[in-house]
């Protein structure tokens, strides 16, 4: 339908406002397909002509953000922002339903020139769609044509520096032959000389002449011949053949020397980058915590955008800036059409269940990573989409269940809701456990450490099975300490005094090992905690080399952090705990400095400290296990505190704590480790520490004993490893 029968249909349907209320009605569908007018509406058109009021849901006849004339309300939102000009209508949600309100033939002949505005951009928008297609056409040729001579440059600069090492070669070739050609020449030569002399010599002192004048004669025949004194080489005085025969004058180096350490191949394979902007269709939502949020809390959704081609793009500049600004129609004649184009090529829109747009705010990351942030006010299912230059992502749209959080002052007052296991070697029996985590299963999988196994239960704490034996063997332990999942549902045990990682998969089968004793790259001394990332990464504390290390899931070791040679300070001293946080940051226990460190993804050596030693909130003695709940939280085990703390992921502050109890006079933990030299206050904000424990204020109640490690299940439950009880305890 081309736009001169629309706005002929547009001036009858004008012409007919008058009508029935099934035209009227029909009207709605001008301007906008999911503005709807209702039957009724001929009740509120009479209304205001009788009475020349507005209706009560409109307090003005005028919209105040774009003064012009109000046209409708919306049965959906809240009294304060129902009232709805022609433009509002334009921009308002799609699943409201919108009445008209005062008079019907103004609201129409409003949402009529409205939508000749909407047709009139949707033109320009063509245009510039046709514009960009021949600039990405022109943009690709220029490309092309830039790759081949930037190659050809490179290449021909390669050529000719092959051509340059070639004719070096030729060159010290011939000097070297040359010269040892004439050597040869000259040692026959001389050869020949020496042979005739020693003849003549030998025939005269046979003869019966030979007398002293004689002899004199072959003297200086014999020096002549060996000092290579003669008439025919008077500038050759300082040549002996002693010399020439003894030493020979040239040697046969000559070897082409190519760069050894790969920087040169590195740049070459990765020479030159193109830069295309993101792409929707290969940009996707990092990780599934971002489908469950909390009511009135902060949350944070992380995108990973990528290129047309699948990687990663270089710059958070490229992943926020619209690279087709340029070729917008410049001159808009209607503000609010120049204030709805965006100003990024990517952008969220969060609806709630009522259907309100909620405000969120992008935050560029490094590494192609956005972060958008919202606050989430009633509970529901909110509907979320994220668009690059218009078009959703992978996974979008999509939904977010936003319940209410959790208290964490009520476990304070209830407690454990059930405990599970006892001190024993029998099925579902524990020795000093150490390390737990919840599978994809549901299963609490929990490292048995002194009974050198893994036991599996239900979340109810019931036994389901177990494998591992004492040993060095593979599926063999010696006192098991950290344990894990990945995203294949495979488990990652640090065998601990083997030095070593084993992985198995969900059914205890084993599947492979890696490291042993050592400190270079790729070895262990005592590994204590292990972590995975959603790319299957194993993050491995190596605790006496005071480092984490870092490995592919076939165990090729990646990178390490931690200065696992200073002997009066480390960087880390005795690291326990690992966890990934959704952006990719790894979360780690510094055991002996009593703090917790958290490093960057891409740079090792980019580390963020919190807390010093103490039993006040935030401080801690002798950190062990942390994991981070479905709500963002941090949950650390304060273990010699005997108490779980807990803080906000985004800014490290403290919401609370639980599992208090006193410091018993039973079994005390083993020293695992010698106790830490005397240093001065370290780099990163690092506190003093001594060998001398800190005190602990009693608390009124016992509950946990020196909790090592801890575990979230689906349903939100906590599972605490209390060591000094041999149990878990369920939160």
């Amino acid at each position: 339908m081309n736009r001169a029968v629309q706005q002929q249909q547009a001036a009858q349907l004008l012409q007919n406002g008058a009508g029935s209320s099934s035209s009227r009605q029909a009207l709605g569908s001008i301007g906008s397909g999911d503005v709807f007018f209702s039957g009724h509406a001929s009740g509120l058109e009479n209304e205001s002509a009788g009475s020349g009021e507005s209706s009560p849901r409109c307090s003005s006849s005028v919209c105040g953000q774009h003064e012009s004339p109000i046209v409708g309300f919306c049965e959906h939102c809240p009294e304060s922002s129902a009232s709805l000009c022609a433009i509002c209508v334009a921009k308002h949600p799609s699943q409201h339903r919108v009445q008209p309100i005062g008079d019907l033939r103004m609201a129409v002949r409003e949402l009529v020139n409205e939508s000749r505005v909407l047709q009139g951009q949707c033109e320009k928008t063509e245009d510039t769609i046709k514009r960009i297609i021949d600039g990405i056409l022109t943009n690709a040729s220029t490309a092309e044509n830039e790759i081949k001579a930037a190659f050809e440059t490179h290449i021909n600069a390669l050529e000719e520096r092959r051509k340059e090492l070639l004719k070096r070669v030729e060159t010290v070739k011939s000097m070297k032959l040359s010269v040892l050609v004439s050597q040869a020449e000259q040692l026959k030569k001389k050869q020949v000389d020496l042979q005739r002399t020693v003849q003549n010599t030998t025939k005269l002192m046979e003869s019966s002449e030979c007398d002293e004048s004689v002899l004199r004669q072959i003297f200086k025949q014999l020096t002549a011949c060996q000092t290579c004194t003669s008439s025919e080489e008077p500038n050759n005085n300082l040549l002996t053949i002693l010399m020439l025969a003894c030493q020979v004058n040239e040697d046969d180096r000559l070897k082409f020397t190519a760069p050894q350490d790969g920087i040169l191949l590195n740049k070459a394979r990765q020479f030159g980058s193109i830069e295309s902007g993101p792409c929707a269709k290969n940009s996707s939502i990092v990780g599934e915590s971002f489908r469950k949020a909390i009511r009135e809390r902060q949350t944070v959704i992380y995108v990973q955008l990528r290129d047309a081609c699948g990687d990663l793009l270089s710059s958070f500049i490229a992943a926020t800036q619209p690279t087709s600004q340029a070729l917008l129609p410049h001159q808009v004649p209607h503000a609010h059409l120049e204030q709805a184009m965006p100003t990024t090529d990517v952008n969220a829109t969060i609806i709630s269940p009522n259907g309100c747009l909620i405000e969120n705010t992008m935050t560029p990351r490094e590494n192609g990573i956005v972060a958008f942030s919202y606050y989430p006010s009633i509970e529901g299912t909110y509907t979320l989409n994220i668009l690059v230059k218009g078009t959703p992502i992978n996974g979008c749209p999509t939904t977010i269940d936003v319940r209410r959080g959790r208290n964490y002052d009520e476990i304070t007052t209830k407690g454990p809701i059930l405990t599970f296991g006892k001190e024993g070697s029998g099925d579902g029996e524990l020795c000093r456990p150490w390390g737990i985590c919840v599978d994809q299963l549901g299963r609490v999988i929990v490292a048995d450490r002194s009974n050198n196994r893994v036991q599996i239960f239900d979340k109810d704490g019931n036994f389901l099975s177990k494998f591992g034996t004492s040993g060095n063997r593979p599926g063999q332990f010696d006192r098991p300490a950290g344990i894990t999942v990945n995203t294949l549902n495979n488990i990652v045990v640090a065998d601990k005094d083997n030095h070593r990682i084993q992985v198995f998969d969900e059914n205890g089968q084993f599947l492979l090992k890696f490291g042993d004793r050592g400190r270079a790259v790729g070895y262990f001394n005592y590994p204590w905690g292990v972590a995975t990332n959603s790319h299957n990464a194993i993050a491995v504390s190596d605790t006496r080399n005071h480092r984490v290390q870092i490995f592919t899931p076939q165990g090729q070791f990646v990178r390490k952090c931690g200065f696992d040679s200073a002997y009066f300070f480390k960087n880390l001293d005795s690291p326990r705990g690992l966890c990934y946080l959704p952006d990719g940051q790894l979360l780690i226990t510094d055991f002996n400095n009593h703090r917790l460190a958290v490093l960057s993804p891409r740079n090792m050596s980019e580390m963020k400290v919190y807390g010093s030693e103490g039993d006040a909130d935030g401080m801690f003695v002798r950190p062990q296990g942390v994991v981070i709940d479905p709500e963002g939280h941090i949950l650390v085990c304060d273990s010699r505190n005997n108490r779980i703390q807990v803080f906000a992921s985004d800014d490290m502050r403290f919401i609370g704590s639980f599992g208090l109890g006193p410091v018993t006079s039973g079994f005390q933990m083993p020293q695992e480790l010698p106790a830490p030299y005397s240093s001065l206050a370290g780099p990163f904000g690092a506190p003093s520490f001594s060998s001398t424990p800190t005190p602990l204020t009693p608390s009124p109640r016992q509950l946990l004993d020196r909790p090592t490690d801890l575990a979230v299940g689906p349903d939100g439950r906590i599972y605490v490893v209390d060591f000094g009880n041999n149990c878990i305890r369920v939160f």
